[in-house]
């Protein structure tokens, strides 16, 4: 049944590959759920897959969004929260592990099929570089005690291991072994960054990308095949990520002092470590 249904969206006059093709508004949907069938031996359309990332990448935002995004944008009380546009200096790769018939997934707005950067993704961004730059064991160590994240051991913490007094403050704390009251909220809330209407070339952010694997019989085996060697096979992934110099809205929300002093960190993890997957190889840096 799933064949038939794809095989209908492909075929003419209502497939992509027609001349004057009308392509989906949303790309997440197209994405996710449009990708042409394999072939009847079971093996990739390669072929039909390169112009299926093609016409993904080809996917514009909706004209509505650019409402939507003032109106979310107004709904911001400018006494309780603080803003920033940040622009992505390099390729941006959020939710890889999504699903998508790339096999390389990315994360967008569920309704208006915009690249974003959840505020989930931001919060365990800045606890990670607070805790591992400012909380690390050196000189000053009461002064950095303040800034670590606590540490669990088997499903608990333990008092001596509770999470530091910035730490807790901008992230919240789980109780710790024998005080439940230690438990709290953070004082700071991270909110989803939107794309910003028109920052991409003809508002499309969305660019095709490669990713080669060049020893995939020696990472299959795990390395118990034998050693990498020279006539492999390559498997070149194709698949899509935000293009450069597109600018995301950053907002959070809380006491004019601690979000201040988030969003000044946050800038510095956005530049320095990225955010996102590929990071170790320079995807997801934001200036």
């Amino acid at each position: 049944m799933r064949a038939a249904i794809l095989d209908a969206v492909w075929a003419p006059p209502f497939g992509w590959r027609t001349q004057g093709e009308l392509l989906p508004s949303h790309f997440g949907h197209a994405y996710e759920r449009l990708v042409p069938p394999p072939k009847t031996d079971g093996s990739a359309d390669v072929e039909n897959r390169e112009l299926w990332l093609k016409q993904c990448e080809n996917i514009g935002i909706c004209r509505d969004y650019q409402q939507f995004y003032e109106t979310w944008k107004s709904s911001f009380d400018p006494a309780s929260s603080r803003t920033e546009v940040m622009t992505a200096k390099t390729r941006l790769l959020v939710g890889h592990g999504n699903p998508s018939g790339a096999d390389v997934g990315l994360t967008v707005h569920h309704t208006w099929g915009v690249p974003l950067l959840p505020g989930s993704a931001q919060k365990g961004l800045l606890a990670h570089y607070i805790d591992a730059v400012y909380g690390e064991a050196g000189p000053l160590d009461d002064e950095r005690r303040k800034w670590r994240a606590p540490t669990w051991q088997d499903g608990r913490v333990a008092s001596e291991d509770r999470a530091g007094e910035y730490f807790a403050a901008l992230f919240g704390a789980p109780a710790v072994t024998g005080d439940e009251t230690a438990a709290r909220s953070g004082a700071v809330e991270f909110h989803d960054a939107l794309y910003v209407p028109g920052s991409a070339p003809g508002d499309k952010p969305f660019a095709r990308d490669v990713l080669t694997v060049h020893q995939k019989t020696y990472y299959d085996s795990a390395g118990k095949g034998g050693a990498p060697s020279d006539w492999d096979d390559p498997n070149p992934v194709g698949f899509i990520t935000v293009r450069p110099k597109v600018r995301f809205l950053l907002v959070l929300t809380g006491p004019a002092d601690w979000t201040k002093l988030a969003m000044g960190l946050l800038r510095d993890a956005l530049a320095a470590w990225g955010a996102g997957g590929k990071t170790s190889a320079g995807y997801g840096r934001m200036e």
